[in-house]
């Protein structure tokens, strides 16, 4: 009969003597705080790498790394906050962050551990078209339906990305 929203502060209350509610409560903001920590520096340090470093060398741009990754950092964790601020509810944000996200590297990622060797044109090709049908399932899906955009985000991915991968190679080529 309990709502989601109170089960661990009934079980804390309930279960726990006073010292050690405290104590459970400092463990769980101490578990929070570490895992957000770990994500946003992964965040930056895969932004600087990944993005920020071949485009500087394209532009042929000297790029402080380090530096670079601090600032990076700096600013997703000011996003992530000001983000967090305007979610109504923590669950919400986290559904919409893997609806976002998973159908981007999901066949990427299953098909480099399957031993397809993917490209980086296959993979921004089904990247782009998977963002565009997530906001477009978003935009014309009823709001009861648009749980089924990460499935449609899904089905568009693996398709393109599979399709561009056979248009490029002819084949599927497999690392052995």
């Amino acid at each position: 009969h309990l709502e989601a929203n109170a089960i661990v502060p009934t079980l804390l209350q309930s279960l726990l003597p006073m010292g050690l509610r405290g104590l459970a409560i400092a463990g769980i903001i101490a578990l929070c705080i570490s895992t957000l920590d770990s994500y946003l520096h992964a965040a930056g340090l895969a932004l600087t790498h990944d993005v920020l470093e071949p485009v500087s060398k394209y532009f042929k741009v000297n790029l402080n790394e380090l530096r670079t990754v601090r600032y990076t950092t700096f600013f997703l964790g000011i996003a992530g906050i000001l983000i967090a601020l305007n979610a109504v509810h923590a669950v919400d944000l986290l559904w919409d962050s893997l609806a976002f996200c998973a159908p981007i590297l999901m066949f990427p990622l299953f098909s480099a551990v399957m031993g397809l060797k993917p490209d980086k044109i296959s993979f921004y090709g089904a990247m782009f078209t998977t963002l565009l049908s997530f906001f477009t399932a978003r935009m014309l899906l009823p709001v009861p339906y648009q749980h089924l955009s990460v499935l449609i985000c899904v089905l568009v991915n693996g398709i393109t990305f599979l399709a561009l991968h056979l248009i490029q190679n002819g084949s599927f080529v497999l690392v052995p």
